[in-house]
């Protein structure tokens, strides 16, 4: 196993380069080896150029929606209930190949309209600029959400007569992701409002709700499970989905946050049923020869013929719950991989129940192609194909954006390599070009498919209400948030909790009881007839809306309890669940999960949830096979105050270690209860300082890879590295001593002659 940027401690803070590029590992050859084949050349495209060299999955057909210059450098969009496009402009990412002037303030968020009603955007306008590396956009009512590191922007919208909307106003709502410009492939991003109302972001651990009063806008902050990179979906059951640059696919199958509960027990990746991989083969099926990646030189990221082998640069994922496609689509994920220039297409359908959860299974479709035999859902010719970021539109059709450049790669990770290639290659120019595409369900010649390219209906109360039953899950989204966002009268009070309570569309249920629920208004009545609904996922939406009303009462524990047995996996795990939820508050719940884990003292699922609900007892379920942790010594004042100041310095960490420290696959190794972390706390410090050049074992698994020392940077002086390290053998059950700042210092001066990271037998022979 490898990991991607460091052993330990990744604090995404380098020093100076340890090789001519950042991005160098020691010891590694980079051999030209795109010589070796016949790299097709790739100049910069016109639009209709451009799109002419895309393939797409039979049946289906490219549109163009925007290009240069209505649109430059894109990274994401969403629209607003009106059908107008807003689209966030990373201009100043790698304007060369060294990535000089990245920090200049040019990102902008543009705002895009189809004037015509043909499905392509003929009127653009700015709507906010001078940004620094902008990434993440989502429509709120009388404005956007713009995540800028590290500001999360609430921008106000104004318009005259005839004109598109600008930002009139902003306010600062709280930090944002992390405005390190090493960071940039690494901070917060997404903006994803759940169906629970909840906004959720990749490589974050936090998701928030914005609240309005008369006093203005403010925001609830929860902790939550750690997730993913680039890029965030949710299906139409609410289930989350995201990925790692070099990982397709995960699933919370079901929500983590239950598992997370316990502040004295926090399970690796949000425990059983979170963080689950649904696939497992990293393969791409690109149609061009295309070694101008990172790592290029490394025996198995290219194919024999110089394709992409597997993935590298995963982002931005949709999942299909449009209407628009052939109903077989629905529930699929699409996923972009920049550096293939493609983006591939994984069938998602029920799988068995595993630990009493129901699970997915992933097909990875790949589509017949007369060049190279198979290929992705969408592929590209061109090299300069850069889609980053995926969604379904109000229309139903499955919009892609194309960063359309030659840079793909920040230059924090920018191998010699890579460098020259570009430069050979000529592409590091031109920049500010992009452009977004649809891809459009053709039918056939005796039944083609309809396309809506009219502005959706959801000026009203009573629009909105009717929504919540489209066959498109952007409106039914779109038409809660504004439902939970505005005034409503008592006539629309009254057809939203009948919408509640008898809708057919068991998924127009489940949006208005989770409208009602963030509304404040979601009743016991409501919820105790959903319970008993036919459709599963009703049932489990009721109970996970209900729990703040269902506790107290005969009657409703009486339907939970009948629920634990139902013959729906589904129903079962969730109302297990929501036991676990009511056990922190209610004898009853405590005393039926005791029963449940005492009656299945084998069973994880159960013995996670009992952990989660802070049950004591061996009938509660301890913690598996595990010994109680010695006490660790109560730390004086100035130690605990320098803890807390290492927790801050820890959040640089999460990207690869988790906010657990249990590490994440293919990242970084767990810095739990191992003698690398519980050990000399000198031969920590020196690692830090130096860097360290695998192969190291880590609890049975071997990581070989380089972390560069951080002996140079000012912004780590001594005391940040002894907080850090205090935080880091302090935490998630560790109990060493806490590392004070003289002993950085010491080290520091021991080791003051070393110029090279140490290897792991060099480490321990210095520091036993």
């Amino acid at each position: 196993m490898r990991w991607r940027v460091s052993p330990f401690i990744v604090l995404a803070l380098c020093t100076a380069p340890l090789a001519a590029q950042r991005g160098d590992r020691e010891g590694h050859v980079m051999e030209q080896v795109w010589r070796q084949f016949e790299v097709p050349e790739a100049p910069p495209l016109a639009p209709e150029e451009a799109r002419a060299t895309l393939r797409v999955a039979p049946g289906f057909r490219i549109e163009l929606v925007a290009a240069e210059p209505l649109v430059e450098d894109p990274v994401a969009m969403a629209w607003d209930e009106g059908g107008l496009l807003y689209v966030v402009e990373m201009r100043g990412f790698m304007p060369n190949v060294d990535g000089e002037g990245e920090q200049e303030p040019v990102g902008r968020v543009v705002v895009l309209e189809d004037t015509d009603a043909d499905g392509a955007m003929d009127r653009g306008g700015v709507y906010l600029d001078g940004l620094v590396s902008p990434r993440a956009v989502a429509a709120v009512s009388g404005g956007i959400l713009v995540g800028e590191p590290p500001n999360l922007w609430l921008c106000r919208s104004e318009a005259g007569p005839g004109e598109l909307p600008r930002c009139a106003s902003r306010e600062r709502l709280l930090d944002y992701g992390d405005p390190d410009p090493d960071l940039l492939e690494h901070t917060e991003n997404g903006l994803l409002w759940g169906l629970d109302n909840w906004i959720y972001n990749a490589k974050s651990d936090r998701r928030f709700r914005l609240r309005r009063g008369p006093e203005g806008a403010s925001i609830e902050v929860d902790p939550t499970l750690f997730r993913g990179q680039w890029g965030i979906a949710q299906d139409d059951v609410g289930r989350l989905y995201y990925n790692t640059n070099s990982r397709y696919l995960f699933a919370d199958l079901v929500p983590a946050d239950y598992a997370l509960a316990n502040a004295e027990h926090q399970p690796r990746n949000g425990g059983i049923g979170a963080s689950e991989r649904l696939v497992h083969d990293e393969t791409v099926y690109s149609i061009r020869v295309n070694p101008g990646i990172n790592r290029g030189y490394v025996n198995s990221m290219l194919r024999e013929d110089g394709r992409l082998a597997v993935t590298t640069s995963v982002s931005g994922l949709a999942v299909y719950r449009g209407d628009q496609f052939p109903a077989t689509f629905r529930g699929d994920v699409f996923v972009p991989e920049p550096a293939g220039n493609v983006v591939a297409h994984f069938d998602l359908a029920p799988g068995p129940v595993e630990n009493g959860i129901p699970t997915l299974v992933a097909e990875h479709r790949r589509y017949g192609d007369p060049d190279w035999v198979e290929r992705e859902f969408l592929a590209s010719t061109d090299e300069r194909f850069r889609p980053v970021d995926a969604k379904v539109g109000p229309d139903g059709a499955l919009y892609v954006i194309d960063m359309y450049r030659g840079i793909l790669q920040h230059v924090r990770y920018v191998t010699t390599y890579l460098r020259e290639y570009i430069l050979e290659h000529g592409l590091d120019r031109p920049v500010g070009m992009g452009r977004i595409y649809r891809v459009v369900w053709e039918g056939d010649a005796g039944n083609p498919a309809a396309v809506r390219h009219e502005a959706p209906r959801l000026a009203t109360a009573a629009d909105r209400i009717a929504a919540l039953s489209h066959p498109n899950g952007w409106h039914r989204d779109t038409a809660q948030r504004l439902l939970v966002e505005n005034d409503l009268d008592d006539a629309d009070r009254d057809a939203l909790r009948e919408l509640a309570r008898s809708a057919d569309e068991p998924l127009a249920r489940i949006h208005a009881l989770w409208t009602l629920h963030g509304r404040g208004e979601l009743d016991d009545a409501i919820v105790q007839k959903a319970l008993r609904a036919r459709d599963p996922w009703l049932a489990v939406h009721a109970l996970r809306a209900g729990e703040e009303t269902l506790a107290g009462s005969a009657a409703r524990e009486a339907a939970i309890a009948e629920l634990l047995d139902s013959s729906s996996p589904q129903v079962r795990t969730q109302a297990l669940l929501t036991v676990g939820a009511m056990a922190r508050q209610s004898s009853w719940a405590r005393n039926v999960l005791a029963e449940r884990v005492a009656a299945q003292p084998d069973d994880l699922f159960h013995r996670q949830v009992a952990l989660a609900a802070s049950l004591d007892g061996t009938a509660a379920g301890e913690a598996p096979s595990s010994p109680a942790p010695e006490a660790a010594p109560t730390m004086t004042a100035a130690e605990a105050a320098q803890f807390n100041r290492g927790r801050r310095h820890y959040r640089a960490c999460r990207s690869c270690h988790n906010n657990d420290g249990e590490g994440q696959e293919g990242l970084g190794p767990t810095l739990v209860n191992t003698p690398w972390v519980l050990g000399s706390p000198e031969r920590l410090v020196a690692l830090v300082l130096h860097g360290i050049e695998g192969p190291i074992e880590v609890h049975g698994e071997t990581w070989d890879d380089l972390m560069p020392g951080f002996e140079a940077d000012p912004r780590l002086p001594d005391t940040a590295i002894a907080a850090l390290l205090t935080y880091i053998r302090r935490s998630w059950g560790n109990t060493a001593d806490p590392v004070p700042p003289e002993l950085v210092t010491n080290v520091r001066a021991q080791t003051s002659e070393r110029v090279e990271p140490w290897t792991a037998p060099e480490l321990e022979e210095a520091f036993p």
